[in-house]
């Protein structure tokens, strides 16, 4: 009679998995835990086994403040690339330096200075005014010189030294000059005489303008009289006579004595 021999048991293979589901940082995964026979290839069991999440793995990139942006630290997944966004600070605000003329400024045009930060490349530019006019000495011009019948005038003129712009213009007025008196001249001379006195006008004029300066009168003293010859008038002859007594001849002599008048 034959006889049976029992099947052999199953020899189980090491477990493999199948049907996985990776787990994330967030979400479960899965797989199924396969066991086969290592002879005939028989599955010999299936469980599905649960994967735990993996949780994120953050790495973390610090982001430090500028002058004009605040800072913040970024949490990243390597995973997944979920990201956050923590411990912000304050953006720090320019540190410039002191101003620097870029640009002088001039008596005509405003100048300009800047000054830089010194963690940035920002700049800040302010204007610097002009400066004042430097005047230089009055100067003369369009001048019309006074003479003695009217005044003068010219215009005092100032110039700034630097830009040569005119900074002031006054009229000014020159005081008439004296007059220049010539010689002392006669006019209407009326010459004096024996009889009478004589005159004349003594005028002084300005020899430049020959405007009449003064005009005075003056007198001319009488002439002295010229004598001429003498000459007999009223003559009485002489006569004969007696010599008289003494005391007559006396009287007589007195009387021939006496000069003759002569008449003019």
């Amino acid at each position: 009679m034959a006889k049976t021999i029992e099947k052999l048991p199953h020899t189980p293979g090491e477990p493999v998995r199948e049907n996985e589901t990776p787990a994330t940082c967030t979400v479960e995964g899965s797989y199924e835990e396969v066991i086969y026979c290592t002879v005939c290839g028989t599955e010999l069991s299936r469980e599905t086994v649960a994967v735990e999440a993996l949780g994120h793995d953050y790495t973390t990139v610090v982001m430090e403040p500028t002058c004009t942006k605040q800072g913040y630290t970024t949490h990243i997944c390597s995973r997944c690339g979920d990201s956050y966004v923590d411990a912000y600070v304050d953006a720090l605000g320019h540190n410039f330096g002191e101003w620097a003329v870029t640009t002088a400024p001039t008596c005509k045009t405003a100048g300009e200075e800047t000054r830089s930060c010194s963690r940035c490349d920002a700049t800040e530019t302010r204007e610097i005014a002009p400066i004042p006019h430097t005047p230089g000495e009055p100067v003369r011009e369009n001048e019309n010189p006074a003479t003695c019948t009217a005044e003068g005038s010219y215009e005092e003129v100032t110039y700034c030294t630097v830009c040569h712009e005119e900074l002031s213009r006054v009229a000014k007025t020159i005081e008439k000059l004296p007059h220049t008196p010539g010689e002392a001249v006669r006019e209407n001379e009326t010459p004096a005489t024996c009889t009478a006195e004589g005159s004349y006008e003594e005028v002084i004029y300005c020899t430049v303008c020959h405007e009449e300066l003064s005009r005075e009168t003056k007198t001319i003293e009488k002439l002295p009289h010229t004598p001429g010859a003498a000459v007999k008038e009223n003559e009485v002859a002489a006569t004969m006579r007696l010599p008289p007594p003494a005391r007559t001849r006396a009287a007589t002599n007195r009387l021939s004595t006496v000069p003759s008048v002569t008449r003019n």
